[in-house]
């Protein structure tokens, strides 16, 4: 039963998106890590030591309580097992939703309202959208959209794959909110500022050891997926291969690379935050200016590289089981 639960959360995730509701599992664990944060940020004396029970405690009681829920409708009867198992793995992926935020940005390009088109990038980056030009919203939307495949499905299928392997369903829902978990004590707290700079320091070092083997693999299935989408295949693959170093995160320059050879544009430089101008290391070649179609382009990309993933887990799964 488990062979399934990935494909059909990956069709349900592109069928509805990601609702905004009070019980989204994602927004929950938000919601309890933010919570401990209050609690043990100002209790504790040492930053770093209330940073790790804040994360620990998240991690816990996050995959605990997907454990119960899971195990207990899996007991009541394999079909509602199998919709408790689909639910939390479609809540941890966020393809669709990475679209819908892209395509938004487009309608507001392709209608010269750059203002507009500003304000819809601030929503899925962190630096100064407020003067950024056309190129600039269109490389934000570009690098965002590489990042957010690692971390918002190809990571969350991988870890629900690991989980599926050894304990079927519920370790399949398990693992991907456990690794989403993870990902939303980076978001939350993994950041080098006075208040997270000792906090948040294994909230993001955790992140970036769950999405070690991830963002590697991405190196070739973003390539596999550049082909099935009509773009550089095999660019994607040597600038990956390049240029994944060069990048502050030791796992986001793997995505960002083959993205920047699959469309044949240039990401880093100068990026705007709200108190400084930080200059990113180069990855691509400018083979071409940044142009409104490579959102689109992107977009196809992201999404034909989850269905593949997708397609490819269910495949191990399969064979596994028989």
């Amino acid at each position: 039963m488990a062979t399934w639960l990935i494909i059909v959360g990956v069709i349900i995730d592109y069928i509805i998106a990601d609702p905004i509701y009070s019980l989204h599992p994602v927004r929950l664990i938000g919601r309890l890590a933010l919570f401990l944060e209050s609690k043990f940020y100002s209790s504790t004396e040492n930053k770093l030591y209330g940073g790790l029970i804040t994360a620990t405690l998240t991690l816990i009681l996050s995959t605990f309580i997907t454990y119960i829920l899971t195990a207990i409708l899996l007991k009541l009867s394999p079909v509602t097992g199998f919709i408790a198992g689909v639910f939390f793995i479609y809540s941890s992926i966020a393809c669709k939703d990475m679209i819908k935020h892209s395509r938004e940005i487009y309608k507001h390009l392709q209608n010269n309202n750059l203002i507009m088109a500003r304000a819809a990038t601030s929503m899925i980056v962190g630096r100064d959208t407020r003067h950024l030009s056309k190129k600039e919203v269109i490389r934000a939307t570009l690098e965002s959209i590489a990042e957010n495949t690692v971390d918002g499905v190809l990571a969350p299928l991988f870890y629900a794959c690991i989980g599926a392997w050894f304990f079927g369903t519920v370790g399949a829902a398990c693992f991907a909110v456990f690794y989403r978990g993870v990902n939303t004590l980076d978001s939350s707290f993994g950041y080098k500022n006075k208040r997270y700079t000792d906090f948040g320091l294994i909230s993001a070092r955790t992140d970036d050891v769950f999405n070690f083997i991830p963002a590697r693999l991405s190196s070739l299935l973003i390539p596999a997926g550049a082909f099935f989408s009509g773009l550089n295949c095999s660019k994607a693959l040597r600038i990956s291969q390049r240029d994944h170093a060069n990048h502050f995160s030791p796992n986001s320059g793997y995505s960002e690379a083959a993205f920047a050879g699959a469309l044949g544009v240039q990401f880093g430089g100068p990026t705007p935050y709200k108190d400084k101008i930080e200059e990113r290391p180069i990855i691509g070649d400018r083979d071409k200016d940044f142009e409104l179609a490579d959102i689109t382009r992107a977009s196809r990309l992201l999404l034909n590289t989850t269905l593949l993933t997708s397609v490819i887990i269910t495949i191990i799964l399969f064979f596994k089981n028989y």
